[in-house]
């Protein structure tokens, strides 16, 4: 599958931030660990306005146990319109 017009199309449908998550998810092989759900809801964590993510509490434990995740409320900048 090539990833660019995944990316493209992200970007077109104004989720810039579930791209860079899938970027970071395909570019860390940590993620390969965790489940389709998983993954996929920390895709969408990332775009939810004040949402709640999983972050990895340490290198070295991540992400073999969901015991070892902590949560962060994430901040958004307001919009202009």
């Amino acid at each position: 599958m090539l990833i660019q017009p995944l990316l493209d199309k992200l970007v077109h449908l104004r989720l810039p931030a579930f791209r860079d998550g899938l970027q970071e998810q395909l570019g860390n092989p940590k993620y390969a660990e965790l489940a389709f759900e998983e993954r996929l809801a920390l895709l969408v964590d990332r775009n939810a306005p004040g949402a709640m993510i999983a972050v990895p509490s340490g290198e070295s434990s991540w992400p073999t146990s969901p015991n070892r995740l902590r949560l962060k409320t994430l901040t958004f900048p307001q919009s202009g319109a």
